[in-house]
């Protein structure tokens, strides 16, 4: 999937790699608990995926907000990838199912 920022266009894509760059990024274990940490692992996304990426973390953060043109555009872009990401891999609920093609529970 890609999306335009700045007039940029990105790829994003769920991987180990955007993992591996939050957590050295923010010095823990994997685990967003906060709106800080949700924009610093799209953050980390970008990087992962784009190698030789310029825009800086502020620079994206200034795109995200609210009152920046195409800001809606970005945030769901990424809300839509990891939620195609979580359904692929069974982990919202009721996206599983049982090998007949009936969900699980």
């Amino acid at each position: 999937m890609e999306i335009t920022i700045k007039g940029e266009s990105y790829r994003i894509k769920y991987t180990l790699r955007a993992l591996f760059i939050f957590e050295n990024v923010t010095g823990k274990s994997f685990n967003v608990e906060s709106s800080m940490e949700q924009f610093l692992f799209y953050y980390s996304i970008l990087l992962a995926n784009n190698p030789g990426m310029t825009m800086s973390f502020d620079e994206f953060i200034d795109a995200c907000e609210p009152d920046a043109e195409g800001s809606q555009d970005i945030i769901k872009a990424f809300s839509d990838m990891l939620e195609a990401q979580e359904k692929k891999m069974g982990l919202v609920k009721g996206s599983a199912d049982d090998g007949d093609g009936k969900k699980k529970d």
